[in-house]
């Protein structure tokens, strides 16, 4: 005897389970997308910042002020961008780690370093501080002390990585 509509208990489970299997790849894909979307955000406001940078070198130069880029060292690089990130905090003197969020910008104006607290981080692998988090630091280029010598003028500066990392 043929039945003529509806499905089986059997085809209903193993539909069910097939259901269930996409659904959770279609999550763990998902949560891949907004990690590398969460890093390109970061990329390019770390890429604008440095732009800013040398948007305010070339400025100085073409005042004939290239004496004032040494004063650019350990400022807080958010000023060279037209608007803030929409998670940036600002800058703070004595933050507590565990207070902000993640997915945060802020400047440690002590350290004179921006920091960005990785949100999500399935596929980030941090230095050896151990922590996720991103460091960075204006520094000078060329100029500085040398050993035994006098202060040497400083050539330019940078937006550098404070410590190293592996993000995908």
């Amino acid at each position: 005897m043929r039945r003529n509509g509806g499905f089986s208990l059997f085809e209903l489970a193993a539909s069910a389970i097939i259901v269930a299997i996409l659904a959770w790849y279609l999550l763990d894909r998902m949560t891949t997308y907004q990690e590398m979307a969460e890093k390109t955000v970061v990329e390019s406001i770390i890429m604008n910042m440095r732009s800013g940078l040398r948007y305010r070198e070339a400025e100085l130069m073409t005042h004939n002020q290239e004496n004032e880029i040494a004063a650019l060292v350990g400022e807080n690089p958010v000023k060279w961008l037209e608007k803030a990130p929409p998670n940036y905090l600002g800058e703070l003197s004595a933050p507590r780690e565990n207070e902000i969020p993640p997915g945060s910008w802020y400047f440690d104006k002590r350290e004179r370093e921006l920091h960005y607290l990785v949100k999500r981080d399935g596929n980030f692998v941090p230095g050896p501080s151990g922590k996720h988090e991103l460091r960075f630091r204006v520094t000078a280029l060329n100029g500085g002390k040398a050993a035994g010598a006098a202060q040497l003028p400083v050539q330019g500066v940078a937006l550098t990585l404070m410590e190293p990392y592996r993000w995908f």
